[in-house]
């Protein structure tokens, strides 16, 4: 297959100077480019290695969108949607460090729909959603690692759920629970060596983006951050820092008001000065809210 190259002549060039810079000479040619199985360099290669000069036309820009609906969904824990028609513009996410404050308990669950999950500073916890009717709690069999998950069915060999963690985790401060409702229920302590590596400061670090490495990311404003178990020395660090937002806001407003008693004191001075040298001067003295808008005007 051929392509033309399209050459420019002197009476096109101012033109297209103006509209597109210098990015054409006159010296430029036809030129037939070879595309064939056995070329080994692209049509890219060719024209700018040549020592004509050409303008390349360049790609189209991709039309994928990232959307993340398509492989998750925001739920309630019973499975009923959630349509978060609040959230920030600039995709930011409500903080709390008291798990009083949440207004609502949203999960994620995939696409596949085999599991829901949510998570707080220090803890994940899993819902395994496809047991079979009738299945009993000594049937089940929970493997959990410090970087994996399985859980499993000894009798019929049928594995609910399976996966590598993102993170590493506590196996040792993890558990289960089979409900009556036949769901698995895991909760799931993390290691948060992400956030003690950072110091503790950066409490984003505890945050997941994803249950499991196969998994897809969730957007950072789907869900309230909960880091109201944090571990201990970093709440610490949070309480003290509160006391002394709380002092400092305190000291501030005491000085505030002090400022506004100084301000009123001083405007009090300057009216009596003013009264005081409209009487020296012989006339007697008129607030500026006294006096009439005719009078004024003459």
């Amino acid at each position: 297959m051929n392509r033309d190259v399209f050459a420019v002549d002197d009476d096109d060039n101012d033109i297209l100077n103006y509209c597109v810079g210098h990015v054409v000479e006159k010296d430029v040619r036809f030129e037939d480019i070879d595309v064939s199985a056995e070329m080994g360099e692209s049509i890219e290669e060719r024209i700018f290695t040549s020592n004509s000069k050409a303008v390349v036309e360049a790609s189209r820009p991709t039309m994928e969108m990232d959307l993340p609906y398509r492989t998750y969904k925001l739920v309630r824990a019973n499975g009923i949607p959630i349509e978060r028609i609040e959230k920030h513009a600039f995709c930011m996410a409500r903080v709390v460090y008291n798990n009083t404050e949440i207004q609502e308990d949203v999960w994620f669950e995939p696409s596949e729909g085999t599991h829901r999950w949510q998570q707080s500073a220090g803890e994940l916890r899993i819902l395994v959603l496809c047991v079979e009717a009738g299945t009993k709690a000594s049937d089940i069999q929970v493997d959990i690692l410090s970087h994996s998950v399985k859980v499993s069915n000894f009798s019929s060999g049928a594995v609910y759920l399976e996966g590598n963690f993102e993170h590493s985790v506590v196996p040792d401060e993890s558990a289960w629970d089979f409900g009556d409702d036949g769901i698995i229920s895991l909760y799931v302590q993390k290691s948060n060596l992400e956030l003690f590596a950072a110091g503790g400061g950066d409490h984003s670090k505890s945050e997941w983006r994803k249950l499991f490495t196969s998994s897809c990311e969730i957007k950072w404003d789907d869900a309230t951050k909960d880091y109201s178990d944090l571990p201990a020395p970093v709440m610490k660090e949070i309480r003290k820092r509160e006391e002394l937002d709380s002092l400092n806001r305190r000291i501030d407003w005491k000085e505030s008001k002090a400022r506004d008693k100084c301000q009123e004191l001083d405007d009090l001075r300057r009216r009596t000065r003013q009264q005081r040298l409209a009487a020296l001067r012989g006339g007697a003295f008129a607030p500026w809210i006294d006096k009439n808008r005719g009078d004024i005007l003459g």
